[in-house]
């Protein structure tokens, strides 16, 4: 997955979306316009991070990459492949939002101030028009199945 993004597109996975970047994915108009993306996924949004056996990065393993998306993992998490192997590599820029079950890791790092060690900085900036513009049958937290049913206060046991 690369390039410009001009227009509006959900890519949804019953399982994991791998996105393997070759390249920015972008949009044509950022911050205005109304090209939006949507990735959504029933378990795991993964960027993917070749290394070899010895843990060297490899070819595809792309520098300071920038994802401009609405990032949806329901079940599990955002995260980057052997995070914890081969070279830093930068920030992992993400302009949009990400909203995930478990919070999945990008890199490490060690020292004080902490430098990065393997994998990415992550970076990101909210993309303020996902108040009102939304990713095409992006799902909506507002609008789910979810309802209250019944409600009660639990009241606090007396100490001795």
């Amino acid at each position: 997955m690369s390039g410009t993004l001009a227009g509006q597109l959900t890519i949804a996975a019953q399982n994991d979306i791998i996105i393997i970047i070759i390249g920015n994915t972008q949009y044509g108009t950022f911050p205005g316009g109304t090209d939006v993306l949507g990735l959504v996924a029933n378990n795991d949004v993964i960027i993917n991070h070749p290394v070899n056996s010895s843990g060297v990065n490899q070819a595809g393993s792309l520098t300071n990459p920038r994802v401009d998306a609405a990032i949806l993992a329901l079940d599990h998490s955002f995260y980057v492949q052997n995070w914890n192997r081969g070279a830093p590599l930068g920030n992992l820029t993400v302009n949009g939002v990400i909203a995930q079950e478990f919070r999945g890791a990008v890199g490490t790092f060690s020292g004080n101030p902490p430098v990065i060690r393997t994998g990415y900085n992550k970076d990101c900036t909210y993309d303020t028009r996902l108040k009102y513009l939304s990713p095409p049958y992006f799902l909506s937290p507002t609008l789910s199945a979810w309802q209250r049913i019944s409600y009660s206060e639990i009241k606090p046991t007396a100490t001795p």
